[in-house]
């Protein structure tokens, strides 16, 4: 017998039958429940909460295969197992309990060797199942509680700016792409654009020393090579070396109308124009965080004004735009990106880039997370 007991319920008419197995099971050490009838077991499943049942197939008003659908219907997503007991040995019968849900099929009279058998594999399986939902639930919690770390070094008011559009877009539940938006002590703004490697948690992980560090700095009004550079040696301090991610720090300043980037690994940065036309495109000048050692660390910060006469949008969006992929296999790429962008007003320039991207993939997933940042530029 198992070395866990069991809440075994058993559904039977014949009061020998009934009797002879419950007394066997008790031995065994199981709590055992009864029910002469459907109807009785169906309204006593709450008060027993069955580990396994064991069902007559010829019972009074609902026949056994009913009574089986409704049980599976009560407890949903949790998995009780059914060993439908008849007398009849027709294979039809067989099959149609199992389509009704049962999972095995025991003759009478009951062969308590075979009946032992079965409940020992039904164990297993209740044993299995349990240790999956308390992995599930432990799963959950950590997952629960990495979400709201994250959520609170990506609170910020500052994300609300009527100048920002942004959306990030995960092809998880976490996201290995975060924007961050903070306002410095002297007006300025500094915005961050970050791409961690791979997908989902890891991912989103990986981005922490880069988001920690961005808070931290940001708001202090450190300027963006030194802030690259703090954020390099975090990475590597506290990642593996097998982890990197793509960053792009951006800073614009209102009163000296200067806007500085430094780029390490995203793919797109571009300031566009009211015509729409393309002003300037940031190139990545610097490999992605977590890359280079101190030494060979490079924060140099690239820089452009613009003039009153003039507003901009700056777009910028991590590779997952350009990766997406149609039902064809054909990426979106940075050529249906600048189209979808220059094709209307600069205003708008956001919305047709997002739209684009919907369009291409033709209702296919995408196959990487998805993030897209704009600002205007004016004044």
């Amino acid at each position: 017998m198992p070395k866990r007991p069991l809440n075994i319920l058993i559904v039977e008419d014949d009061p020998a039958s009934l009797e002879a197995i419950q007394s066997f099971l008790e031995f065994g050490g199981h709590a055992v429940y009864t029910a002469e009838d459907g109807h009785a077991a169906i309204h006593g499943l709450e008060r027993s909460r069955p580990d396994l049942v064991l069902l007559d197939v010829g019972l009074p008003g609902s026949n056994g295969f009913e009574v089986a659908r409704e049980i599976r219907h009560r407890f949903g997503p949790r998995w009780v197992p059914i060993i439908f007991l008849s007398a009849r040995k027709d294979q039809d019968d067989v099959l149609k309990g199992l389509a009704a849900g049962g999972d095995d099929y025991l003759m009478k009279p009951v062969s308590y060797p075979l009946l032992t058998a079965k409940i020992q594999v039904m164990q297993r399986i209740c044993e299995l199942q349990t240790d999956l939902v308390n992995y599930f639930n432990q799963s959950e919690y950590e997952n629960n509680l990495a979400q709201s770390i994250l959520e609170r070094l990506l609170h910020s008011e500052a994300r609300t700016d009527p100048r920002l559009k942004w959306v990030v877009m995960p092809l998880h539940r976490f996201s290995g792409d975060q924007i961050l938006v903070q306002r410095n002590p002297d007006g300025a703004m500094t915005l961050l654009l970050a791409d961690g490697l791979g997908h989902g948690l890891p991912a989103a992980i990986s981005l922490m020393p880069v988001l920690k560090t961005f808070v931290k700095l940001a708001a202090e009004g450190v300027p963006l090579g030194e802030m690259a550079r703090e954020m390099n040696s975090e990475h590597r301090l506290m990642l593996p070396s097998s982890r990197f991610t793509s960053v792009l720090l951006m800073k614009v300043d209102p009163h000296r109308r200067i806007l500085e980037v430094w780029n390490g690994g995203i793919p797109i940065c571009l300031l566009v124009d009211d015509r729409p036309e393309l002003v300037h495109r940031f190139r990545t000048a610097h490999p992605p965080i977590g890359i280079d050692s101190d030494a060979d660390f490079e924060d140099e910060v690239e820089s452009i004004a613009w003039t009153p006469e003039r507003p901009l949008v700056l777009i910028a969006s991590t590779d997952g735009i350009m990766d997406a992929r149609n039902q064809a296999g054909v990426p979106f790429g940075e050529e249906g990106l600048l189209r979808a962008i220059l094709n209307g007003p600069s205003s708008a320039c956001y919305e047709r880039a997002l739209a684009g991207v919907y369009l291409h993939l033709e209702g296919a997933p995408a196959s990487d997370d998805i993030s897209l940042l704009s600002m205007a530029i004016q004044g």
